[in-house]
């Protein structure tokens, strides 16, 4: 998240190709022989999905590890010694007391972790273009000159624009709801 897509998905492009820099590290490395060269980018769905995973995973993890690890950190460890004190182990510290105080964190985590999960599909246009693995209607928008009734597409890319903001919102509002953060009294902050 602290790249944009496009540079991540040219990264892992030019990594992930026959030539590139991932095929090279493995040969230099004697880890693999130049003729046994992996092909990344070819393959099935499922390679693929498994790619698309791998790429999205190192691009989000470390900020959400980052955005976890302050929450942690601004939690007193009085509280924890005051757990492990009244006899509680460290499952029932965990879920009594880290759990509870890290919820406004954690629910900060999901909701940009949702919002980062809808904007995958620049990365997969990056990696496998329109024609391998097309994503709602990218291949129309970037056609747009050679297809009549051009206007209809730009209402259906907006409409589609609408329903993807509600859906994180539902989503967003779900998940405050389930943990929550409804039913506590106004300025009972950690």
């Amino acid at each position: 998240m602290a790249l944009p897509a496009v540079a991540v998905g040219a990264m892992w492009n030019s990594g992930l190709a026959s030539y590139g820099w991932l095929n090279s590290f493995l040969i230099r490395m004697h880890i693999i022989n130049a003729a046994d060269k992996f092909i990344f980018l070819g393959g099935n769905n499922i390679q693929r999905m498994f790619l698309i995973i791998i790429v999205d995973a190192w691009q989000v993890i470390p900020f959400m590890m980052v955005i976890l690890l302050s929450g942690m950190q601004g939690l007193k460890p009085e509280l924890f010694e005051a757990g492990y004190v009244f006899g509680g182990n460290k499952l029932q510290v965990l879920r009594k007391i880290t759990i509870p105080l890290m919820k406004q964190t954690i629910t900060t985590a999901m909701i940009l972790r949702i919002i980062a999960a809808i904007q995958i599909w620049l990365i997969i246009v990056m990696l496998f273009g329109f024609n391998r693995l097309p994503v709602l209607l990218e291949q129309i928008v970037l056609n747009v000159d050679q297809y009549t009734g051009a206007e209809e597409f730009f209402r259906k890319g907006m409409a589609l624009s609408v329903i993807v903001a509600l859906i994180v919102s539902a989503v967003s509002l779900i998940y405050l709801k389930v943990s929550g953060a409804f039913d506590e009294p106004p300025g009972k902050g950690v």
